[in-house]
């Protein structure tokens, strides 16, 4: 009689079974990607808003005294030394950030968060992110 070769019935089910365990520990992990990467550029976004106050001190020997000074919503800047906000963010396109004295305000612009960054004096900055569609919890930078 000849060997037969190949894989037992029970020998495939415990590797199925394997696989299903990693995918089922792997999956959710990964599931959340999206809004981590809108964290990450509504976090980077916080660090242009204070660079450009620094830069604004620097060019007009004057601390700003709130966003009007140096951040637009249009697409384009308005005036010198002003950071335009219109094309920020996936969905700037049909919904920029509101810029408002002492508040930055984009609530449509991102798919899973609405962010309000506020003016401190002094160039300082703080945000708030608050989960929307689905995702949720606060983050606060």
């Amino acid at each position: 009689m000849k060997a037969q070769k190949g894989f037992t019935l029970i020998e495939l089910a415990v590797v199925i079974a394997i696989i299903g365990i990693l995918a089922a520990v792997a999956l959710p992990r990964f599931g959340d990607t999206t809004a981590q990467a809108e964290l990450s550029n509504i976090k980077d976004l916080k660090s242009q808003l204070t660079s450009a106050a620094a830069i604004y001190t620097a060019e007009q020997a004057a601390t700003p005294n709130g966003f009007n000074d140096y951040v637009s919503s249009a697409t384009t800047a308005t005036k010198p030394m002003t950071m335009a906000l219109g094309g920020f963010g996936p969905n700037a396109a049909s919904s920029a950030c509101t810029v408002a004295a002492t508040t930055v305000t984009c609530t449509g612009t991102f798919n899973k968060w609405n962010v309000t960054y506020n003016f401190n004096g002094g160039g300082g900055i703080t945000g708030t992110a608050t989960g929307k569609n689905g995702n949720t919890g606060t983050k606060t930078f």
